[in-house]
């Protein structure tokens, strides 16, 4: 129980807080399923990861002052015609951003313009 304490104290100090509170059950489950000390760290770090990429994403959400939060599951594309499903879908993949390619959308009030801004600041990203 020592070395357990030791390494729940230790991810602490690193700032590993979501590793920390996680580690019981993990050791646990790495026991039951007879997962390797890799597979048991890599599970681990991309709680880790994964945690923390959701706090930043909230945190940026309040910074940006959002009117609201969305889905693209949410927007009504049968109401709204005029907008092409399979662009926006493939405006959801977010590969703009890798190609550092800005999108503006434009059109007439209510057509969903910031229902889809929002919804795809809100979209999740992929861990490495």
């Amino acid at each position: 129980m020592i070395a357990l304490e030791k390494a729940r104290s230790c991810l602490e100090v690193l700032g590993l807080l979501q590793a920390s509170e996680i580690l019981d059950s993990r050791l646990q489950k790495a026991a039951s399923d007879g997962s390797t000390y890799a597979d048991f760290l890599s599970d681990i770090l991309g709680e880790e990861i994964t945690k923390r990429r959701q706090r930043n994403v909230e945190a940026r959400s309040k910074l940006a002052h959002f009117p609201f939060k969305r889905t693209l599951e949410e927007f009504d594309f049968d109401f709204q015609p005029s907008v092409d499903k399979k662009l926006i879908m493939e405006l959801a993949t977010l590969s703009f951003l890798s190609e550092a390619v800005n999108v503006v959308f434009l059109g007439p009030p209510g057509v969903g313009k910031s229902h889809l801004s929002v919804a795809l600041h809100e979209k999740p990203r992929a861990p490495p």
